[in-house]
């Protein structure tokens, strides 16, 4: 993929849909970074690229809410983060201490 991580839109990271809307979503990130002076998406590099886009996922989830029907159902690893409710119940993500229940540590979606 030529477009760097964090502007990557979920049809990119879970179909490999590559049209004018990758356009779209790009620029909107690059808006909000332009705004905040902060990244929206900070995906960081791992040697494993499945880890790498579930990250990303997740932050998706995190920062703009659930992911569309369409898209969760291309998301062939979300049982490993999601309940069959589609509720949050494991995360590689930082910021969560160990032992702290991570439905009552997340934030409210941007």
């Amino acid at each position: 993929m030529v477009t760097p991580r964090g502007l990557r839109p979920p049809e990119l990271i879970l179909g490999g849909i590559n049209d004018k809307s990758l356009d779209v979503w790009s620029f909107r990130c690059l808006i909000f970074e332009f705004i905040t002076g902060q990244p929206l998406f900070c995906v960081p590099g791992y040697s494993n690229p499945d880890k790498e886009d579930d990250d990303h996922l997740l932050q998706l989830s995190d920062i703009l809410g659930l992911l569309l029907d369409y898209l969760y159902k291309l998301w062939t690893r979300s049982s490993n983060y999601f309940n069959a409710d589609r509720i949050q119940v494991n995360s590689f993500l930082g910021g969560v201490l160990e032992g702290t229940d991570l439905l009552s540590a997340k934030a409210e979606p941007l």
